[in-house]
């Protein structure tokens, strides 16, 4: 999962990924995140986003229940 809010990177980022079989997913904020049910294996996160900020974002991860290395 990519979440930047900008559109060429995550075009840029995405190419790399795609280019190795990955199934991946773009979004352009954090909010499908927090709301996600499934967190994926790989989350490629925009520090600086507007709306809810990426480190706001790896806080709630790591607060979750979920498993995160």
């Amino acid at each position: 999962m990519i979440i930047d809010d900008d559109p060429g990177l995550q075009d840029a980022i995405g190419l790399g990924f795609n280019a190795g079989q990955y199934n991946v997913t773009t979004f352009g904020d954090a909010n499908i995140i927090m709301a996600a049910v499934d967190i994926p294996d790989l989350i490629v996160l925009d520090k600086q986003l507007s709306g809810i900020d990426g480190t706001a974002v790896c806080r709630y991860l790591k607060s979750s229940d979920y498993q995160i290395a």
